[in-house]
């Protein structure tokens, strides 16, 4: 009976000493990886504080850099409406020509229409480089008709026609293909965007005047 106790006494303290021993293993395991893990974030921590650092010291010199940007963006755009402008100013728009009126050619159809009308020197040359309809579908018979677009070689010649058509209010001549209509003749208005400054150049142009042809 004796021997039994203590072999049991035995085995328990055998028992207790692997339940420890496999604990402290357990314990000093999760230790390990905790400590790994936080020296893993500490690391990561640093490394964002040093980012953010640079950042923050970079921050002004690229400040700097953005603004020259927009600034060279805001001179080439004021250099690209300069430009599309100055193209413009050889380019008139005719409103009201019927279609189909033109015959084989708008070019010879629109030297012909404004020489005549506005009682220009015979054999003047206008010089017009190209006359077509507005890049848009041909529309319905009860549609207005599509604009035309005229394209003079020369600046002057296009003031020309401006000038001879603000000195005649009113046309009355028997030009069949032009019975009833109210042909309005601008030259185009400059798009300038909403802060961009265009010198005033670009709108001593942008007169508007109107001529009316009847039968």
């Amino acid at each position: 009976m004796q021997k039994a106790f203590k072999d049991f006494k035995a085995n328990l303290r055998k028992d207790v000493r692997d339940e420890l021993t496999t604990f402290k293993q357990d314990v000093n395991q999760k230790l390990a990886e905790t400590t790994s893990t936080l020296q893993a974030q500490g690391e990561a921590i640093s490394g964002a504080e040093a980012r953010i650092s640079e950042l923050e010291a970079s921050g002004p010199v690229a400040k700097d850099a953005l603004l020259l940007l927009l600034n060279q963006h805001n001179k080439m755009q004021e250099k690209l409406i300069d430009l599309e402008n100055r193209s413009r100013r050889y380019n008139m728009r005719l409103d009201g020509i019927p279609e189909n009126t033109e015959g084989t050619s708008m070019v010879e159809f629109i030297n012909n229409m404004l020489v005549t009308e506005l009682n220009l020197s015979d054999g003047v040359n206008l010089e017009i480089q190209r006359a077509q309809r507005a890049s848009v579908s041909k529309p319905n018979p009860n549609a207005p008709p599509r604009s035309v677009i005229v394209n003079f070689l020369r600046f002057e010649i296009e003031e020309m026609v401006l000038k001879s058509v603000w000195k005649k209010k009113v046309c009355v001549g028997e030009n069949l293909l032009l019975k009833h209509v109210h042909v309005s003749i601008c030259v185009h208005t400059p798009r300038v965007p909403p802060g961009s400054h265009v010198s005033m150049m670009a709108f001593s142009h942008t007169h508007a005047c109107e001529v009316i042809f009847q039968s």
